[in-house]
């Protein structure tokens, strides 16, 4: 008789036991952190079909965070410390990395590591508030010698590793070169795989290019891995703007590792993603944005091909759902919208339905895929080809701002106009390359201007 109240006493326990031993699931989002909106380019597409559509797919943290309330950031200062460094340039980075420590709070954590032929590293990754004097470790930084950028970064990363433990803990290294990789690994293949091995490790780098005479593509390359973000400076004196706005960046991230899946419905069928990398298989696009940052929109731009239908009929798109984490919480939520669109009778009634908003994003990123385009063939030395892939485009743009008639798609047609004109004449230059490599990055990674 007790073994048979015994079993049923477990079995009665048994449902209990199991909901607290399971492992936690994704939480509908009643309060998310995170918006999920979706638009279309036209609000009204074309009934007769047989077209395409931009999907505008946006994700926008709905609260902004006090530092104190935020988790701590873990940063690792990877600076160039070469002979081309030498006078001002030092000084500057030196005067950045001083700014750094009134900026970051004092539960935060950070290291400096110092590179030449040969990485050292100046300060251990310590809280900030146990730094007391950060001259200390500043002041006898001088620069000779060569450029071992690879060394410098695996060193930062080495240093931060003691921190991943800490799954709430933003983990960041910000790299500055003003110089080729002169000291081990050089290729952009080195480092992008780099960036793609910290970045699975939950490091993202930050890359700080200063003056003409670094690598753009093998910095923008490493920090692609992990959505870092990318800077061009031409002199030094913008360093501590620089790190200002890097270190905002960084300490204001409210979510990470978002995931955004798309299931294009009732005939409408995905082509591509503009702009940002992502996978579209069948009538399914996936894509990732590392993170979120607070009061930042974040977007993907998905062109659907326009099955049609009947005037005037509501019509569902697609069904979205995002995941993400949430860094004061680390609990992962989920967020459902359905798309939709109505069917316009004619050309004209659609092209009143305009959303302004979403064209010139798809403005923005197109002139992004052109400069980069336009940057390889200049690098083959074809640079009438090159010059041609911004005319058309500058074109196709002032022939639909006829109908938009939007200033600010006319601003950026003119600059196109300009930048077409000057590498028709005068080519490629150091500079300008520079330039169109970290502006297209920007706009495609969405990165705050700064």
């Amino acid at each position: 008789m007790k073994h048979r109240h015994l079993f049923a006493f477990l079995l009665g326990l048994a449902p209990i036991l199991a909901h607290l031993l399971a492992p936690a699931a994704s939480a509908a989002a009643t309060d998310p952190t995170v918006a999920l909106t979706a638009e279309l380019d036209y609000a009204q597409l074309s009934a007769e079909g047989n077209d395409t559509a931009i999907l505008k797919v946006s994700l926008l943290p709905a609260h902004l965070r006090r530092d104190y309330e935020r988790p701590p950031l873990n940063l690792a200062i990877v600076l160039d410390r070469s002979g081309s460094m030498n006078g001002a340039k030092i000084e500057m980075a030196k005067r950045a990395i001083h700014r750094a420590f009134q900026t970051l709070q004092p539960h935060d954590y950070v290291s400096i590591v110092a590179y030449n032929n040969s990485a050292r590293t100046l300060l251990p990754l310590t809280q900030v508030r146990r730094v007391s004097n950060p001259s200390a470790y500043i002041d006898r930084i001088h620069a000779d010698g060569g450029t071992a950028i690879y060394a410098g970064v695996n060193l930062g990363a080495a240093e931060l590793r003691p921190a991943l433990n800490d799954s709430a803990g933003i983990n960041r290294i910000l790299l500055l070169s003003d110089g080729l990789a002169n000291e081990g690994p050089s290729s952009v293949r080195d480092f992008k795989l780099l960036g793609q091995s910290l970045a699975r490790e939950g490091i993202t780098v930050s890359t700080i290019g200063l003056g003409l005479g670094y690598n753009e593509d093998l910095m923008a390359g490493l920090s692609a891995a992990g959505q870092g973000n990318v800077y061009f400076v031409e002199t030094a004196n913008d360093l501590p703007r620089i790190f200002d706005s890097e270190l905002g960046d960084a300490s204001s991230i409210v979510a990470q590792n978002a995931v955004i899946e798309i299931e294009c419905l009732h005939g409408f069928q995905p082509l591509r993603i503009i702009g940002r990398d992502g996978r579209v298989q069948g009538n399914r696009v996936t894509l990732d944005i590392k993170h979120l940052y607070a009061g930042q929109e974040k977007f993907a731009l998905i062109e659907v091909r326009n099955p049609g239908g009947k005037a005037h009929s509501t019509q569902e798109i697609a069904a979205i759902t995002t995941r993400y984490q949430d860094i004061d919480s680390e609990q992962t939520y989920a967020v459902n919208h359905t798309a939709t669109t109505t069917f316009a009778a004619d050309r004209q009634e659609k092209e009143k339905s305009v959303n302004i908003d979403v064209q010139r994003q798809v403005v923005y990123n197109y002139i992004a895929i052109a400069q980069d385009e336009a940057v390889a063939l200049a690098d083959q030395g074809k640079v009438p080809q090159a010059t041609a892939a911004l005319s058309e485009l500058e074109d196709w743009i002032a022939t639909n701002n006829t109908v938009w008639n939007d200033a600010e798609i006319e601003e950026k047609r003119l600059a196109l106009e300009s930048t077409a004109t000057t590498l028709e004449t005068q080519g490629l230059d150091n500079k300008s390359r520079k330039e169109m490599r970290s502006s297209s990055y920007q706009t495609r990674s969405q990165q705050k201007s700064y």
